[in-house]
């Protein structure tokens, strides 16, 4: 079977019949070839690089000459163009195709429980991701505990709690059964710690060789420890087909990443239509949602980018490492510590202002636009105001500060496009 893209945003979703890397290439000191790592999660994702290119070389090389002066018009109008020399010497500018790949969000992916069984483990970020896109109905769980696990197996590792609430885990479990393609028996969504722990137990890692020709002896320099993702595990990366018509990117079977000659990376693509996306979702990052659903990644983008369009030149230097730090904060700490860590930086009672301290006001102000940041931030802390969703915004803010004012949408009216 083909993967048949219809025009508008659909879901491309990889499922790995082998092992995988495609992962990153500093290595440590034990490791020569880790998996990438979303660094807000500490989970795995698909570099939509790896996705587009193994796609676009379907469809040949990039030109059609061995003078790289004609283009390939077949895959140029699908995956874009580079910058490339005309034959009167001049330069033409590259232009975008009509088919755009995102990263590949981690779905699931199998862990081994006691006893010999699998989980098929969904992070909790992603079923608030999936929920968010309206691809689930039911309210997305908030453990109070990190470590929860939401399922209806037994055996989960020293460490875990694993909650088989019957009012509300069946449903959710019988939600995502069809996505992963496993029974709701047979999943568990995890929270933050629980999926980093599991994903750990999951992880393989295998040391490759090369063998010299005509010889049994190791090529040297060619011994490599690699982190391999497990067999089975599910992504799922958004495509948007800005053609008329539909795409034919060719057969379902996938390989992905390095080391193809030891059975590495082969998978299996197919397509979902893009659920609709629930319009009644709050936009506020201060207040709980009422149906218990986070706001949508769109609208916490539209915010870090009038934030970010409001930022004097001044304080760039600092809000770019504070909002660094403070994603780290959050994600180690907590959210009462990082908020009473600013908050006392920020240093709202001193009359004198310095650049550190301006960062952090700024930052509270963010957190809690429309109010008096410092009560804000105090109720947040003692915990008689909602304080949801900070990491999320934080996570899009510190993409946006990286940009100069007059590359936001809008410029520096601060309103997007």
């Amino acid at each position: 079977m083909s993967i048949l893209v219809p025009s508008g945003q659909s879901w491309l979703r990889v499922q790995f019949l082998s092992p995988a890397n495609f992962g990153s290439t500093g290595g440590r000191t034990t490791l020569d070839r880790p998996v990438a790592l979303n660094p807000w999660t500490a989970l795995p994702f698909l570099p939509f690089s790896s996705l587009a290119g193994v796609l676009a070389g379907r469809f040949g090389d990039v030109y059609d000459d061995q003078k790289r002066t004609r283009l390939n018009g077949r895959r140029t109008r699908l995956f874009g163009s580079p910058d490339h020399e005309l034959p009167a010497g001049m330069v033409s500018a590259g232009k975008p195709g009509n088919l755009v790949l995102g990263d590949g969000e981690l779905l699931s992916f199998p862990a081994p429980l006691c006893g010999q069984r699998v989980a098929h483990v969904v992070p909790l970020a992603t079923v608030a991701w999936l929920a968010r896109l309206g691809f689930l109905g039911d309210v997305v769980p908030r453990p109070s505990d990190p470590s929860c696990v939401y399922t209806l197996l037994a055996g989960m590792p020293a460490g875990l709690k694993a909650d088989h609430d019957a009012s509300a885990v069946p449903a959710l479990l019988a939600s995502l059964a069809s996505l992963v393609g496993q029974p709701a028996s047979a999943l568990a969504v995890a929270g933050p710690d629980a999926a980093k722990m599991l994903w750990r137990s999951a992880s393989e890692v295998r040391t490759l060789t090369a063998l010299q020709s005509g010889r049994k002896r190791v090529r040297a320099g060619s011994l490599r420890t690699v982190e391999l993702l497990p067999s089975g595990t599910i992504f799922l990366a958004l495509v948007t087909n800005q053609s008329v018509g539909n795409l034919d990117l060719g057969s379902e079977r996938l390989q992905l990443g390095a080391w193809e000659a030891w059975g590495c990376g082969f998978a299996s693509a197919s397509v979902l239509v893009s659920a609709p996306t629930p319009d009644a979702v709050p936009v506020s990052t201060t207040q709980p949602a009422a149906d218990g659903l986070p706001p949508r990644d769109d609208q916490l983008m539209v915010e870090a980018f009038k934030a970010v369009a409001r930022l004097p030149e001044t304080l760039r230097p600092n809000v770019r490492p504070l909002l660094r730090e403070t994603g780290s904060r959050l994600r180690t700490q907590g959210i009462a510590a990082t908020l009473a860590f600013s908050l006392a930086k920020a240093k709202f009672s001193a009359a004198k202002s310095n650049p550190e301290r301006d960062a952090h006001r700024w930052l509270l102000g963010t957190f809690f636009a429309g109010s008096d940041a410092r009560t804000a931030t105090l109720d947040a802390i003692g915990g008689r105001r909602a304080a949801n969703h900070l990491e999320d915004l934080c996570h899009w803010l510190s993409r946006h500060a990286e940009l100069p004012p007059e590359a936001a949408p809008g410029g520096d009216r601060g309103e997007p496009e």
